[in-house]
């Protein structure tokens, strides 16, 4: 299986990162500083994310190959090294963070009787397998089951209609709706720039001209449905009792019904949802085995796929036996998490932008 992906599976890829694990939490901590306004936070992320990737790629149309990062031999420059861990401590928190609103979801609507330790485990193992198969298998896997999860998401408001008031979306202006829209839109970016970790695979991304638009369209794709999804918990459940639920998305999965004796249309959406939240984990673990490779000057060494996800789940045990302890770290107003995840973005932006820049001058020689 070859391990390059093309400008369309690239545009599934970021759809993906941006919706799937975000659908689980992201809703309700917009919901609760912005209100009813919440869904127009999209209109406000747009152009910081277009902003982002165009800086994010300046220059790099004029470089024939891009090979930083890569499975190649020899010493990785000192760039390198510092880009890689940069990406491994992105990661890190990005993937503890998916791994646990996985599992706690998992818990809630499927599995409320097992171990939250056995979940975590099959979690890990099935990230595993998938991550040692190679990027190639992941693109072509997400492929094949997103466009299902993409049918899904604009079918479920449909079939939600009748249920829905739309007065409980209509805007509000008043002293306070600036400020707290800037204040939801400043913890969503980093979320809404998760896609920045395909900067660590740009190698494997063919051809390299115009991906720059693959990756603003995937982007744009994967926030448009994910604020679709929060119109449509508004208008169901109204902001005040939507602040009261942990899981808004899961409840409105189960309002879904054609009729009375056809009413588990959610578990369908769990069916495609599932492999989904599974493809974008198992990215995330491919990128940490291939940067601590880079940083470990080792090449095609497949036993960080072993460690990297091990060491994440054994954190997550430790760090997160307290759902409250998550909830803080991510999900309240100071936005820790994300804060710390927003610097980093910022750090492997510029020292990306640097690396291109040496590319260019490498070329040049």
């Amino acid at each position: 299986m070859k391990d390059n992906v093309t400008h369309s599976q690239v545009v599934m890829l970021c759809a993906n990162v941006i919706l799937t694990v975000s659908l689980i939490h992201f809703p309700l901590s917009q919901v609760i500083i912005a209100g009813g306004n919440s869904w127009l936070v999209f209109f406000f992320l747009v152009p910081f994310i277009v902003l982002l990737t165009i800086v994010s790629f300046m220059g790099l149309s004029k470089i024939s190959m891009w090979d930083v990062l890569s499975k190649k031999n020899g010493k990785n420059l000192r760039t390198e090294k510092i880009l890689a861990l940069l990406f491994v401590l992105f990661v890190s928190i990005l993937l503890l963070h998916d791994l646990q609103a996985f599992v706690d979801s998992m818990q809630v609507a499927l599995l409320p009787k097992t171990p939250l330790t056995v979940t975590t485990l099959i979690t890990i193992l099935v990230l595993i397998y998938v991550a040692r198969l190679g990027l190639g298998s992941i693109a072509n896997f997400n492929e094949l089951i997103f466009p299902a999860l993409l049918f899904s998401m604009l079918l479920a408001p449909i079939l939600l209609l009748n249920k829905m008031d739309l007065t409980n979306v209509v805007p509000i202006i008043n002293v306070g709706t600036f400020p707290s829209l800037l204040q939801a839109v400043f913890n969503a970016l980093p979320w809404a720039t998760e896609t920045i970790i395909l900067l660590a695979l740009l190698g494997q991304m063919t051809p390299l001209k115009n991906i720059k638009i693959a990756i603003i369209s995937g982007t744009m794709l994967g926030l448009f449905l994910l604020y679709l999804i929060i119109f449509s918990e508004l208008a169901i459940f109204g902001e005040d009792l939507m602040k009261n639920q942990s899981h808004p998305t899961i409840s409105m999965d189960r309002e879904m019904k054609i009729t009375n004796s056809i009413d588990r249309l959610g578990l369908v959406l769990f069916f495609f949802w599932i492999p989904t939240v599974f493809s974008k984990m198992s990215l995330e673990v491919y990128v940490l085995y291939r940067c601590f490779n880079v940083m470990l000057n080792i090449k095609k060494s497949k036993s960080m796929t072993f460690l990297a996800p091990i060491g994440i789940g054994i954190l997550k045990l430790i760090l997160f036996k307290n759902v409250m302890t998550y909830n803080y770290f991510y999900l309240k107003n100071n936005n820790l998490g994300g804060s710390i995840m927003l610097v980093l973005e910022i750090f492997i932006v510029f020292f990306f932008i640097m690396a291109v820049r040496m590319k260019k001058r490498t070329n040049n020689y």
